[in-house]
């Protein structure tokens, strides 16, 4: 079960996780995946008898092994969300970092290093109009 900071936690198959037809039996799914690993994922089903299906098999989804997290309230990732193309420009121009949007008001930056991933979290405080102490 995945927590997409929602009412529902989200499941996620092994046949989403892997591209090949895997033995579960054969193999160690802590290679792949542990509890509290980050994912970046998209929900391709989901209605309200049954908990959202994720994906991550998908081009730019996946295990995220560096970055800084954010989890933002419902008005401020309004207003980073009706900001997305000036903000992603900004970020992926000043601090060489690239910056994950969620739906489910989570933000993701991976940079090359701490110090762009510094500088991108310091460009979305500007942005929400807050400064970093």
């Amino acid at each position: 079960l995945v927590d997409i900071n929602s009412p529902w936690k989200a499941i996620l198959p092994i046949s989403e996780v892997l591209s090949k037809p895997v033995n579960v039996s054969k193999i160690e799914l802590k290679d792949y995946l542990n509890i509290g690993d980050l994912i970046v994922a998209r929900v391709i089903a989901f209605d309200l008898t049954r908990d959202p299906l994720l994906t991550i098999k998908e081009s730019r989804l996946g295990k995220a092994t560096r970055g800084l997290f954010l989890e933002l309230s419902s008005w401020d990732w309004l207003l980073l969300k009706s900001k997305e193309k000036t903000l992603l420009r900004g970020v992926k121009k000043k601090a060489n970092c690239n910056i994950v949007l969620g739906a489910n008001y989570r933000v993701l930056m991976i940079g090359k290093g701490l110090e762009e991933e510094l500088k991108a979290l310091e460009i979305v405080r500007e942005t929400l109009g807050r400064r970093s102490t």
